[in-house]
C-alpha cells in the first residue's frame, strides 16, 4: 500500500512528500530493500547507497540504478539537440 502512495506522490511531482513518505516507513519497517529502491526513485541517490548497504547487487536495486543513468543520459542527449 505505501508502494503506491509513494509511486502516485512521485507522478504527479511531489517528489518531497513521497519521500518524506519513504523515510517515514524507514523508521518504522528498517532499510529495506524496497524501500531504500523507492528512495533512489524517488531522489536519484538512493540505489549506491542500497548497494552500499546491502553489497549485493539486487536486481530491483540494480534496475533503479539503470533507469537513473537512462534518465541522466537522455537529459544529456536532449540538453546537446537544444544546443545544436
Amino acid at each position: 500500500m505505501w508502494e503506491e502512495v509513494i509511486i502516485c506522490y512521485q507522478q504527479v511531482g511531489r517528489q518531497a512528500q513521497a519521500e518524506r513518505i519513504v523515510r517515514e516507513r524507514m523508521k518504522v519497517e528498517g532499510e529495506s530493500v524496497k524501500l531504500l529502491c523507492l528512495l533512489g526513485d524517488v531522489t536519484q541517490v538512493g540505489p549506491s547507497e542500497c548497494l552500499f548497504v546491502y553489497n549485493q547487487m539486487n536486481v530491483c536495486l540494480f534496475v533503479c540504478l539503470i533507469m537513473i543513468i537512462i534518465h541522466k543520459a537522455s537529459l544529456f542527449i536532449h540538453s546537446l539537440l537544444i544546443i545544436i
